[in-house]
């Protein structure tokens, strides 16, 4: 019998997946002007720390203009196998598709069977007519076409999409418009998933409420059976988000895993040569703080010291060496300080704005300074202005056009330079120029 608990990859023979590739990119092409903004997974340029940038800098704006921010991340389960064929189809054509390309994609959905095998033992075949294929070329960018209609339907709250993640933001100046912005869209998500055959679970949604203002723990009802407490800190693609958007949860956690990774590479130090531990570092230790650097860089000076800490001895179990300062350090390993590569990840986000190489909801939070005359360096940002330390100064927003506008490089220049040349000169900046007093975490 079939153990439906396990997700099925499809098998699929390299003709079907050169056929896929050539149907992929011509759908790719067509919907990619159609998809929302924030739909965000499996479209080029878009990432998991696109969206969460976008979202957290959206909590921040209305936290520094003294409002209340309010945020329901919903839970679906199998969401890749809940999709129904049939509707799938009925949305392709709704979305401007022929009725020969609706049956060309039927005929790849439909007529497909799966079972499981254990040693010699296999089930009985099942006929699937739900779902798209995973491992499959086509299946995310069907999924995303799925997905996308949802835009069309919330009301008052922004929709922030990761695939299977779907999130709902709120921002007003009073608490109840807020709440009641969340209880109305939480409800027409809710009946969404239940009219496109998705499970969600409400009783697992989670809900957090920010605010500058203290105003206790709050709970918002989504159903006559469904009422949850607003979280202290929520756990959003990978990432820990907390009310206070300082970011001492996510640290603490990624400093305790990269410890005892560090715990482990001292035992076995003596038994590898330098290379060797340097690889350990840099693929197991240093990993822990590389996931959306972004997204919680502005954790505070302790949280910083934590993992410039955790660098430090890293760096010293590498080479042997407990006597040199930490600045020695860095530059015998050819570093820098974990401070200065996320800067570094910053300003490379702020270069592909300026050539148009992020996604939309990325580029929307810079705007470049227009003069009507010639400047000498006529590649900089407009410094926004904003209202508070905590959430208007230690904004992406904020700092990423300052830390652009005082890079030590000619910025006539980069409108001709390649990402690549770019990323060059990154490696040769330490940080110079940047004074690290002025709220860089």
């Amino acid at each position: 019998m079939l153990n439906k608990s396990f997700s099925p990859v499809s098998i699929l023979t390299t003709t079907s997946k050169l056929f896929e590739t050539i149907l992929n990119d011509q759908l790719y092409a067509y919907f990619e002007n159609l998809f929302d903004k924030l739909l965000s997974a499996f479209r080029k340029g878009y990432s998991c720390q696109s969206l969460l940038v976008k979202f957290v800098e959206n909590l921040k704006e209305s936290l520094d203009k003294g409002h209340t921010a309010g945020a329901i991340f919903m839970d679906l389960s199998k969401a890749f196998d809940c999709l129904p064929h049939n509707l799938l189809i009925a949305k392709l054509n709704a979305y401007g598709l022929d009725s020969s390309a609706c049956d060309l994609l039927a005929s790849y959905l439909t007529d497909r069977r799966q079972r499981v095998k254990i040693g010699s033992t296999r089930s009985e075949w099942v006929e699937l007519k739900k779902g798209v294929p995973q491992g499959s070329i086509l299946g995310p960018l069907l999924f995303n076409v799925f997905m996308n209609d949802m835009f069309y339907f919330i009301e008052k709250c922004v929709l922030y999409n990761y695939a299977d993640d779907n999130s709902l933001g709120s921002f007003a100046p009073k608490v109840d418009d807020v709440m009641d912005c969340l209880k109305h869209d939480s409800k027409i998500a809710i009946q969404w998933f239940l009219e496109n055959g998705m499970q969600a679970h409400p009783e697992k949604f989670y809900f957090m409420l920010l605010s500058p203002h203290n105003i206790g723990p709050t709970s918002i009802t989504l159903s006559e059976n469904v009422t949850i407490e607003s979280e202290p800190f929520v756990k959003a693609l990978g990432v820990i988000i907390d009310k206070n958007l300082n970011f001492t949860e996510q640290v603490s956690i990624s400093c305790k895993k990269a410890a005892r990774q560090l715990n482990a590479l001292a035992r076995i130090s003596s038994f590898l040569d330098v290379e060797s531990r340097k690889i350990i570092f840099n693929s197991f230790i240093r990993s822990n703080f590389n996931y959306c650097p972004l997204v919680w860089h502005f954790c505070g000076k302790q949280n910083n010291a934590k993992i410039e800490k955790i660098q430090e001895r890293a760096l010293r179990i590498i080479y042997g060496n407990y006597e040199s300062p930490y600045d020695e350090l860095l530059m015998i390993s050819n570093n820098c300080s974990a401070l200065v590569g996320r800067l570094k990840v910053m300003a490379l986000e702020m270069f592909k704005s300026i050539h148009h190489l992020n996604p939309p909801c990325m580029n929307e939070l810079f705007k470049m300074k227009e003069t009507p005359y010639s400047m000498r360096n006529p590649l900089k940002f407009v410094q926004p202005l904003k209202r508070t330390t905590n959430f208007g100064l230690r904004s992406i927003s904020y700092l990423g056009p300052k830390l652009w506008n005082e890079l030590p490089i000619e910025h006539s220049n980069i409108a001709y330079m390649s990402i690549d040349a770019f990323k060059m000169f990154l490696k040769s900046w330490n940080g110079q120029t940047i004074d690290f007093t002025n709220h860089y975490v």
